[in-house]
């Protein structure tokens, strides 16, 4: 049987974790809702994927879908160091990007700090932009089954 997973993390800076009192403010407005949700804080970058919704991954600036074995090469050097260089220098347009800052389809990326919810989706989901303001910065949204 599978499950459903909603992610929210930081869309542009992986590294960042919010000071406490951020991460505590957004628990309280998620209770005040009445919103189940766990917030994670990870030691390091982890990839936040989309479990069985992945579908292809395309280049940032010319919309080639890349070949998934590059991709996970990539991926595997990056995962060497931890996620703490992302770089990577594209093989269909010859630029110079991040593995973040990439098309997944469906949304994925990297984060060191998520809000994640296995139910109440929708109610989650119209909270963004309150919480964006708390945070101080926008929030990607990752659908993940597994």
């Amino acid at each position: 049987m599978s499950g459903h997973v909603i992610r929210l993390i930081p869309e542009d800076n992986y590294k960042l974790i919010p000071a406490p009192h951020i991460i505590q403010n957004l628990r309280s407005l998620l209770d005040d809702c009445s919103i189940f949700c766990d917030i994670h804080v990870f030691d390091s970058v982890q990839f936040i994927d989309q479990g069985g919704n992945f579908e292809y991954v395309a280049c940032p600036f010319c919309s080639e879908i890349l070949d998934v074995a590059w991709w996970q090469e990539e991926m595997s050097r990056s995962f060497t160091h931890n996620f703490e260089d992302l770089s990577i220098h594209m093989p269909c347009c010859n630029l110079r990007t991040d593995l973040n800052r990439l098309k997944y389809h469906l949304p994925a990326g990297f984060a060191r700090f998520t809000i994640e919810s296995k139910r109440n989706e929708k109610e989650l989901t119209d909270l963004i932009p309150e919480m964006e303001g708390h945070l101080g910065f926008k929030l990607r949204v990752v659908k993940a089954r597994y």
